[in-house]
């Protein structure tokens, strides 16, 4: 199956903002103007992860597919400088339950900003 994700149709924000899907899914992003969409850890929301996809700077109308290949959590967030801090973050079969929830990764990529922030 395809999951359709829209990436700033609304703002600053992936639509939606989480989605569950299978072994063999392909998660597609639309871009609706200049964002990404990042791989990245749950502890470090704003930073790239290693090794992780990155569609690279996009354009309104341009698409990236990703296909899942398991159901552990998938952690994505926008590159652009500012998005991720503003809240644009996204994941893929995030927990429900427990402390890596899709809205703790969202504060706390909300909170390094107020780190980066008090750093200056």
């Amino acid at each position: 199956a395809t999951v359709s994700v829209s990436v700033g149709s609304s703002g600053l924000t992936f639509d939606p903002q989480t989605v569950n899907a299978n072994p063999g899914d392909t998660v597609t992003f639309t871009f609706a103007g200049a964002h990404t969409a990042t791989q990245v850890s749950f502890d470090t929301p704003c930073s790239p992860l290693s090794g992780g996809f990155d569609s690279g700077s996009s354009s309104a109308g341009k698409t990236f597919s990703v296909m899942v290949n398991d159901t552990t959590p998938t952690w994505v967030s926008c590159q652009i400088p500012g998005h991720c801090k503003a809240g644009m973050v996204f994941a893929i079969n995030a927990p429900t339950t427990g402390d890596n929830t899709f809205q703790n990764f969202q504060v706390s990529c909300k909170k390094n900003l107020a780190l980066g922030a008090a750093l200056i």
